[in-house]
């Protein structure tokens, strides 16, 4: 493996190395840039609370950065096939960006400490921002899966409308929408699994179906468990259900994961299944984060429009 390429590696977002050269005279105060970090608090109404707000959303898009960071070092591992050999790695990883954004939610707390009345009299000085323009979040949503059509629209308009006046930044997201995100590429992973252990994938199936057919149902609901066994044996109902956008990883990916799970953290997929797992997590804090800033929205505006011409509130809740 080369080194521009090594999971150990740390990769900007170009896929560059970052490098400094060493100087045993550099402070703590010099390494991690404290006094331009500092100057870039700003404070446009004199209001106290302003440096707060500004303070938070800096904290914020770093959090962002480094979540890129990582997920863009677990996609080398994915690209280059190299999950069985990294997989403990990948796992790591996972589980950093699912605490990072534990802490995003957390932060949500101290934002909560900001007077809504006050923050209505510095609210005007911020002009037409909004965190509507975090691109880094943004690139965020499209490098872990979210699909271009399936985004709610911007005032009828598509989200990158609102980065067409910077170019490079737009160039950026764009770049993220193009390439294969983390569920592709768990769907390529998963769909090699299935190629590699067809016969256990198999054996469970025959054993799902059995034990599914034997189970003691009511009338009512007897048919939805016919269903159920269908969408998960026939590959033409499958296809189907691909098809209309009801399921997105592929027939062979879906039972290669029912058969991780199943097996659970005691079968020969242990470390699948934590893997798996931690994707469930990282789903499922995304939509904390998500709700917890909703909430905020609500206490500090309630439902008055949003900074950039968004409904606020009722977009965010869509």
């Amino acid at each position: 493996m080369s080194s521009s390429k090594c999971p150990l590696t740390v990769h900007d977002a170009s896929g560059q190395i970052e490098r400094a050269p060493v100087d045993d005279k550099v402070t703590y105060k010099d390494n991690i840039k404290a006094n331009p970090l500092l100057k870039l608090i700003t404070n446009h109404s004199g209001r106290h609370d302003e440096i707060f707000f500004h303070t938070y959303h800096q904290i914020t898009e770093l959090w962002f950065r480094q979540i890129i960071t990582e997920l863009d070092s677990i996609q080398v591992i994915f690209m280059e096939h190299k999950v069985h050999q990294n997989i403990m790695l990948i796992i790591e990883r996972l589980d950093r960006i699912i605490k990072m954004f534990e802490v995003l939610c957390d932060q949500m707390k101290v934002m909560e400490t900001l007077n809504p009345l006050e923050f209505v009299n510095f609210r005007s000085h911020l002009g037409q921002s909004s965190g509507f323009e975090s691109f880094q979040f943004r690139m965020i949503e499209n490098k872990i899966g979210i699909k271009k059509e399936s985004r709610i629209l911007h005032n009828q308009k598509h989200y990158s409308e609102v980065f067409k006046k910077d170019p490079e930044t737009l160039e950026k997201i764009e770049d993220t929408e193009t390439k294969e995100s983390l569920f592709d590429r768990v769907n390529e992973w998963l769909k090699e699994l299935y190629e590699s252990s067809n016969e256990i994938v198999q054996d469970f199936l025959n054993n799902f179906s059995k034990a599914f057919i034997s189970q003691p149902t009511s009338k009512e609901n007897s048919q939805e468990f016919q269903d159920t066994l269908k969408e998960i044996t026939d590959t033409r109902i499958y296809d189907q259900l691909l098809a209309k956008g009801e399921r997105r990883l592929s027939w062979e990916s879906f039972v290669t994961a029912l058969t991780i799970q199943y097996q659970g953290k005691f079968g020969s997929f242990k470390n699948e299944w934590q893997l798996l797992n931690l994707l469930m997590d990282l789903d499922q804090i995304f939509m904390k984060w998500r709700f917890v800033h909703l909430s905020l929205v609500y206490r500090q505006i309630g439902v008055k429009r949003g900074t950039v011409g968004s409904s606020g509130y009722y977009y965010l809740q869509s």
